[in-house]
């Protein structure tokens, strides 16, 4: 994973129809670096993200500098550069700033997403995409 400082825009793609994610996207949102960008919103970067297989919903996404970085490896660059307010933007710093926490939690997050959508009765943003072909 690259740590260097960003040269560009830090894109976060995030699920607007899920809570926690909503919650992280207004932790991070006052970055200048930083651009949201909503997941089942049709757009070149998500358009993108699909052609490369990367599944948005087994795994977060952030594009920088050309690369496009998935997982736990998204969240721990989002911990190591982006400034986050708020008490779940301090914890989800400290944790996830070390590769071998954010490695072992990030799949507690995602099962945690999956399971919040099914319980409000909201679909995963594949099946989204997939009603609306």
């Amino acid at each position: 994973m690259n740590t260097s400082t960003p040269t560009g825009r830090i894109n976060v793609v995030y699920d607007s129809q899920c809570p926690i994610c909503t919650h992280f996207a207004c932790a991070i949102r006052d970055d200048a670096k930083v651009t949201l960008v909503d997941g089942r919103q049709a757009s070149p970067l998500i358009q993108n993200i699909n052609e490369r297989g990367l599944d948005i919903d087994r795994g977060s996404v952030v594009y920088v500098d050309g690369n496009y970085l998935y997982g736990a490896d998204a969240f721990q660059y989002l911990a190591l550069h982006v400034k986050s307010k708020g008490l779940f933007g301090a914890l989800c710093r400290h944790m996830f700033r070390h590769k071998f926490i954010a490695r072992a939690v990030y799949p507690m997050f995602v099962f945690t997403r999956r399971t919040l959508l099914k319980i409000l009765r909201r679909p995963l943003i594949n099946a989204d995409s997939k009603a609306s072909q």
